[in-house]
């Protein structure tokens, strides 16, 4: 029962097509905060995982570059 129910939460999750996520949240836990910047930032050097790097594609060019974490910079910026 659990896994079936752990199975259905994680389907949902993944391929809701409802569910929003929070431009530049690269870590999933559905805020924007300079611990994504820092996820991003060490993804790209080649440390960490992104949990959710569709979040952290700025410029929809399904890449993830330094353009995408310039981008993200300025925008975590503009949020203050």
């Amino acid at each position: 029962a659990m896994r079936q129910l752990w199975a259905s939460t994680m389907y949902e999750r993944i391929y809701s097509e409802t569910s929003e996520t929070v431009t530049g949240d690269v870590n999933a836990d559905n805020e924007f905060t300079v611990a994504d910047l820092v996820t991003m930032q060490n993804w790209l050097i080649g440390n960490g995982t992104l949990d959710n790097w569709k979040s952290g594609d700025l410029n929809k060019d399904n890449v993830i570059d330094v353009f995408d974490l310039c981008m993200m910079k300025k925008l975590f910026i503009q949020k203050k």
